[in-house]
């Protein structure tokens, strides 16, 4: 009987254990891919991309060289390096390159003048 208590107490941990190292892993591998996916905007194709320059911003859209475009909701956005930036570090009369959806929304959008 204390054999068999013992046994389970060293498998229950042990399954635990894996669980939670596995989702650590599957949470490292989502911030390599991001990672990887930011990089890849930076080097994309000129041909792929538009360019120009931030003329006004809102929350939700950007107008670029007098052009409005909505804001895809998984938009990217980066520098020119690879390096994630957030929304407010793109300034007006900033120099951009961007990428547009089917439907006109803008889902890739790099800064090419930030410090990165």
């Amino acid at each position: 009987m204390t054999h068999r208590r013992l046994l389970n107490w060293l498998l229950v941990p042990g399954v635990v254990l894996g669980l939670s190292l596995t989702g650590v892993g599957a949470v490292l591998s989502q911030a390599d891919l991001d990672q990887a996916g930011y990089a890849r905007l930076a080097r994309a194709e000129p041909d792929a991309m538009k360019s120009g320059r931030i003329t006004a911003k809102s929350y939700d859209s950007v107008t670029i060289d007098g052009r409005t475009y909505a804001l895809a909701p998984n938009v990217m956005l980066s520098d020119s390096v690879g390096g994630k930036m957030r929304w407010q570090d793109f300034a007006v009369n900033g120099s951009v390159r961007f990428h547009l959806t089917k439907d006109g929304k803008v889902d890739q959008l790099v800064a090419l003048d930030s410090p990165g």
